[in-house]
């Protein structure tokens, strides 16, 4: 593994990337969203590569969250119907109750940090999976893991991880599944803007993005189109 990627682990847990869905069953999922969710994956090239399953609104993390479980379950799902040849990155955002390091002003900033770095992590774990005999895409590699080894962690380095993210997409098959949960633990007046750019990232790769949230995130409020926003009552 390249020096860049062990540079990013220092930032984020990767316990945080998969959850395991404990005791969830498919059939507890509603018939319309379900049918929403396999549409999503098996969506053509006229279709939205965008979905939002938007949850009540709950404090609960992890397993005691429903939204948490029901993507959880979707990366189960996704791998079954898609992701044999695919690529899939994923992460469950959540608030560390520790005081953020020295330059995040705030744990919902730290957070962002963290989901970036996260999702940076395993694109370049995918590129190294499948290194390209492109010299132009090599000589990309290369510079772009020098711009990574400067990354500190923090959101004084923000802006150029998230110019790294998308430097990074580029290098890797659009055909790659995102799944992301609790990106409303983020939200604050000082992380709006970033996360409003990560979003217009993700819809720049060509991925096919899903996000649960329990409750509403500003970032997605502002940059998904409604039509990709699936309410989901309490049961």
């Amino acid at each position: 593994m390249s020096n860049a990627v062990k540079t990013l682990e220092d930032f984020f847990d990767s316990q945080r990337i998969k959850l395991i869905p404990e005791g969830f069953h498919i059939d507890s999922i509603p018939d319309q969203t379900l049918q929403r969710v396999e549409d999503w994956l098996e969506c053509d090239d006229e279709g939205s590569t965008f979905i939002w399953l938007q949850g009540p609104p709950k404090l609960a993390e992890d397993h005691q969250n429903k939204m948490s479980i029901l993507a959880a379950k979707i990366i189960e799902l996704a791998w079954e119907v898609k992701l044999r040849d695919d690529t899939l990155v994923s992460y469950f955002c959540s608030i560390n109750r520790q005081d953020p390091r020295e330059g995040n002003p705030s744990r919902e900033a730290e957070g962002v940090v963290s989901l970036v770095y996260a999702l940076l992590h395993q694109v370049l774990a995918a590129i190294h999976s499948f290194p390209s005999t492109d010299s132009s895409s090599q000589s990309r590699l290369i510079a772009l893991e020098k711009r990574i080894s400067g990354l500190d962690g923090t959101v004084r380095t923000l802006n150029e991880a998230l110019s790294a993210f998308d430097e990074a997409a580029q290098l890797l098959t659009p055909d790659t599944v995102c799944v992301i949960d609790g990106l409303h633990w983020l939200d604050g007046r000082d992380t709006d803007d970033q996360l409003c750019e990560l979003v217009r990232l993700l819809r720049k790769t060509g991925f096919m993005v899903l996000f649960t949230t329990s409750g509403r995130s500003g970032a997605l409020l502002e940059q998904m189109d409604p039509e990709d926003c699936v309410e989901m009552d309490e049961e």
